[in-house]
């Protein structure tokens, strides 16, 4: 029995040489089929683990001239999520989604080929050779329209050892830009994406909050008891008041935009008087592998 194949199994599975060697002898010395057991041993092993919290791993993003993809995969460590294997997967699954859009959702993407087998048995060879739970949790393309703008960001941090539009934190963004000139354009959009990055708003603008999640904030503070015993037009105005501070928390166009004293919808009506034209924020997408 070759110690070259076992050599190669090793490198191909993540196995231990005495696994390895069993294997292959069991075989008698044929890598094909030795590959294929260690191969379904990894599949049973992340079955095994399917369930054990994720709470590292790698968002990645790809642009292209008119499309923007964000993929995040998690895992249990930054190890895994280090390893020259994991980012390999993440960056092929990011490509795969720049060149079909259509597979810009977790279930599409998971039964998707991608070098000869489908991303899920990807993941699960991956999740066997690392011994960790893996999960692909977020796909996510912009196509870009008339007049629009796209914008991907990715954020390390302090933390050593990621590559070009790799991190744990990822943006996409897209603006209605109009007639507005592309590079000032772009240089807008790129504070904006570090502004969704720094401050985590979840929708775009008081409209867009969910009526049952503003029900559910005016349950909560007026369930408060410092409002309790107030006259009930105080409590509206005290309610009031925390829902405009709920709002500046959580709607991007209500935020003070960096150290300038004014909001994200106040810069953008600026730089649209500026420009002569309108701007305005289409969509964004914040991926964190911390939430």
């Amino acid at each position: 029995m070759s110690t070259e194949l076992i050599k190669q199994l090793r490198e191909a599975t993540l196995a231990s040489y005495i696994d390895c060697a069993k294997v292959l002898k069991a075989h008698h010395g044929d890598y094909e089929q030795a590959l294929l057991e260690l191969r379904a041993i990894g599949f049973k092993k992340a079955e095994k683990k399917s369930d054990r919290a994720t709470e590292e791993g790698l968002v990645v993003i790809k642009q292209a001239d008119k499309s923007v993809c964000a993929v995040m995969m998690k895992c249990e460590t930054d190890f895994a999520a280090f390893t020259d294997g994991y980012k390999s997967l993440v960056h092929g699954i990011a490509e795969l989604a720049l060149a079909n859009p259509t597979l810009a959702n977790v279930g599409s993407m998971l039964a998707a080929n991608l070098n000869g087998e489908t991303v899920q048995e990807a993941i699960k060879g991956l999740s066997g050779k690392l011994g960790e739970n893996i999960v692909l949790e977020d796909v996510v393309c912009y196509t870009s329209q008339a007049n629009s703008l796209m914008e991907g960001y990715a954020h390390a941090g302090a933390i050593e050892g990621y590559g070009s539009m790799e991190g744990r934190l990822g943006v996409l963004l897209e603006l209605n830009i109009g007639t507005m000139p592309h590079e000032a354009a772009q240089e807008l959009a790129h504070h904006l994406a570090l502004h969704i990055a720094s401050v985590s708003p979840v929708y775009i603008s008081q409209a867009d909050v969910p009526q049952a999640v503003l029900d559910e904030q005016r349950r909560e503070f007026a369930a408060m008891q410092d409002i309790a015993n107030k006259p009930a037009d105080i409590q509206e105005k005290i309610l009031e008041g925390r829902l405009n501070k709920f709002y500046v928390k959580t709607c991007l166009l209500n935020q003070e935009y960096m150290d300038e004293k004014i909001t994200i919808e106040q810069l953008l009506r600026r730089v649209s008087k500026q420009w002569e034209t309108s701007v305005s924020i289409i969509r964004f997408t914040r991926l964190d592998i911390e939430v």
